[in-house]
């Protein structure tokens, strides 16, 4: 054998290696994608239930505590006649009181205004 021979002999085991090499990179990035993709939908899940939790525990203290029953009473009832420290409230007490109603205004802004 001689020395073409070899060198002919040398580029064919190293472009052998190479694609070797690049399927073994292209596996190696489809596992990672689907590792990625469980830990953020695991992630997103956690966040999810953790922000549920806490608004349940929001609403709780919205629906349980005697005061606010009574400001969100009042305020149906009629919104002029509460005094400016409650009114003042309403704002914070109504998007715990009323999430769903919360959630389809923030829809319709979006579909009115983009």
């Amino acid at each position: 054998m001689n020395l073409i021979e070899l060198g002919a002999l040398g580029e064919f085991i190293g472009s052998v290696a190479v694609l070797i090499t690049l399927i073994y990179l292209a596996i190696q990035m489809k596992q990672t994608k689907q590792r990625l993709e469980a830990n953020t939908t695991a992630i997103l899940g956690a966040n999810e239930v953790n922000g549920n939790e806490s608004t349940m525990r929001q609403l709780s203290a919205v629906y349980t505590d005697e005061s606010m029953a009574d400001l969100i009473m009042r305020a149906i009832q009629n919104l002029d006649e509460l005094p400016p420290q409650r009114l003042c409230q309403i704002p914070c007490v109504l998007p715990l009181w009323l999430p769903a109603a919360s959630d389809h205004v923030s829809a319709m802004e979006k579909a009115a205004f983009g």
